[in-house]
This record gives structure tokens, C-alpha cells and sequence, in this order.
């Protein structure tokens, strides 16, 4: 884009909102001018920029906001080879995105993360260029770990079923808080007018304090449900996603091989006797989906062909097979 034109306006955009008092717009305004900086290659006026809104009071700032933040200062270490303080700054970004997260409502989760993946594969190559595969490893799985719980935590209400008839007021409960909190979450985002606008300044006091609230009683009454049955914690398990590190325990002689999307391309990792090698394959997702797609139309495809066309149609199957996997 014009990145001369995006710094004239977020220049002009920060004066006017700290005019107005409004320092997290003030702040997410020079965000945007250190970024577009930083376009230009000057990467010094962008640290100043980024040094200012830190000044400002970082330990202030909403999650939505430290991301921001924290992804730029990556940015800028990885332009000039600081690979340990690109890490540091990959950290504090992911921390605050899985932070954010945890307060929007469900059904916005899963296209709320889909443009925060960059900062999960940025992690992955820096954790590789820093010869740290199995903490790149647990990144990418990390990464992985957290779509599949947003598909499912979508489905929580619907898989939620009381074990016993005493249970019935306690899940009936749970949901209506639950709902509850959503609710509070969707009339604020439609108030401020976006997801990450909205919480972009933060939730005002009365909506924190309800918030809080709530949560602490949805807490509460997972608590009472996994004592009257630890069964439901098959459920519980689907409220997050742990951030500790993989057990990479297997037995002797057992090969896992696990891939992951590396911008674009696909990375491939291999653990066998507790040590974690990472091989960066020579082809695009898009190639494999378009394999894939053909393989898949073609399964489906072969009830419509009689027996004799059988072999041909293996024959077909086997072809596209190989390709894959070649």
C-alpha cells in the first residue's frame, strides 16, 4: 500500500485523539505510523514511535492492544537479527492474543484467530532458526490445538448434557451465565462497532466487574460438576488450551510425524527417541489441497461406475496418491 499516505494519518490520527484524551486510540495510532516506519525501513523512528506507547503505560493497555505492540517489536528484532528478542516479543504477542480470545464470545473466536496464525508461525521459524525444534514443535501443535477447540467449544452447549437428574439445574445454570457473558461481550463489540475495535479500549468498569462475575461463578459450578463427576471434565477440556510443553515421550522406535502449514509451505517435524528434527518441504499447501480435492472427487465419484471400471478407478486413485505423498 501507500505506506506514506497510512503515516500522514495515523500521525494526524494520534495528535487528535491525544488531544481528546483518548490514549489507546492515541497509542493504536502510533502503532499504525511505527509500522508504516518500519515499512520504509526506518526501522529507528519506528522503535521511537513504539518506545512512546510504552511510556504511555503499557501495563495499562488492553490485550488487543499489546499484541499489536509486541508484533511490531518482533518485526523490527527479526529485520535486524535479533533472534532471542524476537522470541521474547513473539511470546508477549501470542500471550496477549490468548488472552483476548478468552473474552469474545464463541462464535467470533475462530475468525478472530485466523489472522493472528502469523504470529504462531512466526514463532515456529524463529524457534527453528534458533535450533529449538521441539519448542517449535509445541508452538505449531499449540497453534493447531487451539483451532480444533474452537471448532468444538462451538459445539459445547450442544454436547453439555446433565449426567443425572440433580446435575439438571447446575448445567441449566452454567449455560444461561455463559450466555450471559456472551451477551455482554456481543452488545459491547456492537456498541464500539467491530470485534477488535471494541475491545480494543477495554471493557468499561461495569462490564468488567459483571464479566468477572460471571466467570467466577461459571467457574464455581464447574468445580461443583467435576466433583459430583469427573466425567465432565471431558467437557471442561474444551474451555481452553494448555501452553505447556509437548510430552514427546514414545516408545523405542516409534516415529511421529506431525506437519504444519510454515507460511504458506509445508513443514514437517519427526520425533523419535525424545529428540525433534524439522525437514521444510519443497511444496505449498495449495499443491496438496489441490491434490487432495481431486483424490476426494474421485472417491466419491466411483459409486456411479460399474464393477468392471474398478481397476481403473484404483489405478486413478493410486496415481493421485503418489502424487501426494511423492
Amino acid at each position: 500500500g501507500d505506506h506514506a499516505a497510512c503515516l500522514a494519518l495515523a500521525q494526524a490520527a494520534a495528535t487528535k485523539f491525544q488531544g481528546e484524551g483518548q490514549q489507546v486510540y492515541a497509542a493504536e495510532a502510533l502503532i499504525i505510523a511505527a509500522r508504516a516506519h518500519a515499512s520504509m525501513g526506518q526501522r529507528e523512528i519506528a522503535r521511537a514511535h513504539l518506545g512512546h506507547v510504552a511510556a504511555m503505560g503499557e501495563s495499562q493497555w488492553p490485550p488487543a492492544l499489546l499484541y499489536k505492540l509486541h508484533a511490531v517489536l518482533a518485526a523490527l528484532a527479526r529485520a535486524e537479527g535479533d533472534l532471542d528478542l524476537t522470541f521474547a516479543e513473539l511470546q508477549q504477542a501470542i500471550e496477549a492474543v490468548e488472552r483476548l480470545r478468552n473474552h469474545l464470545m464463541i462464535d467470533l473466536r475462530v475468525s478472530f484467530q485466523e489472522d493472528k496464525e502469523i504470529l504462531y508461525e512466526d514463532m515456529v521459524e524463529v524457534c527453528l532458526a534458533r535450533n529449538d525444534p521441539a519448542l517449535g514443535l509445541s508452538y505449531a501443535d499449540r497453534a493447531k490445538s487451539r483451532t480444533l477447540v474452537e471448532l468444538l467449544d462451538s459445539r459445547v452447549q450442544i454436547r453439555l448434557r446433565a449426567r443425572s437428574t440433580s446435575d439438571k439445574p447446575l448445567i441449566d445454570e452454567l449455560l444461561n451465565l455463559r450466555a450471559r457473558r456472551d451477551q455482554l461481550c456481543r452488545h459491547r463489540q456492537n456498541r464500539e462497532g467491530g470485534v477488535e475495535r471494541g475491545l480494543s479500549i477495554g471493557l468499561d468498569g461495569d462490564d468488567q466487574a459483571q464479566i468477572a462475575a460471571l466467570e467466577r461463578r461459571i467457574a464455581d459450578l464447574w468445580d461443583a460438576l467435576l466433583i459430583r463427576n469427573a466425567d465432565y471434565a471431558e467437557d471442561a477440556d474444551l474451555q481452553g488450551v494448555g501452553t505447556r510443553l509437548l510430552d514427546l515421550t514414545l516408545e523405542e522406535g516409534v516415529l511421529l510425524i506431525e506437519y504444519f502449514v510454515l507460511h504458506g509451505r509445508l513443514l514437517v517435524f519427526l520425533v523419535q527417541n525424545g529428540k525433534v528434527q524439522s525437514r521444510q518441504l519443497d511444496v505449498e499447501l495449495s499443491q496438496v489441497r489441490t491434490l487432495a480435492e481431486r483424490l476426494h472427487q474421485h472417491m466419491r465419484s466411483v459409486i456411479r461406475f460399474p464393477p468392471a471400471r474398478l481397476p481403473e478407478m484404483v489405478r486413478q486413485a493410486q496415481f493421485l496418491l503418489k502424487k501426494l505423498y511423492s
